[in-house]
């Protein structure tokens, strides 16, 4: 199994010590639900995301990385997808609908792009 913070090794280790999922790679993956046909019970997975102090680091640590499988950062895979942009300036992906690029770096750079056109 592709792991959390307890056995993901691109995962910075002061981070994965922090991270409320540490030993959790399981419960992270959620749970088949039984009432609904093939569907996945996040509820567990949701209240650790809840609990931890690094969510917004995990989230954008699983987008970089590209994870396609449970939960990162409090997202699902499918929210994963909904809420990642592409930034214009670099091609990183990141997720935050508020910005237009993934870091203030870009942003300057879009901004200094702009004045000269």
């Amino acid at each position: 199994m592709t792991g959390y913070a307890r056995d993901y090794e691109p995962f910075p280790h002061d981070l994965a010590e922090q991270a409320a999922c540490r030993g959790l790679g399981e419960v992270m993956h959620g749970v088949r639900a039984p009432t609904r046909k093939g569907g996945t019970n996040w509820s567990q997975a949701r209240a650790i995301c809840a609990s931890c102090p690094i969510t917004a680091e995990c989230l954008a640590h699983a987008i970089a990385q590209n994870e396609n499988e449970g939960m990162w950062g409090g997202k699902t895979p499918t929210e994963r997808a909904v809420d990642t942009r592409t930034c214009p300036e670099c091609g990183t992906q990141f997720a935050n609908r508020r910005l237009t690029t993934c870091s203030p770096e870009c942003a300057h750079e879009s901004r200094k792009r702009q004045r000269t056109a």
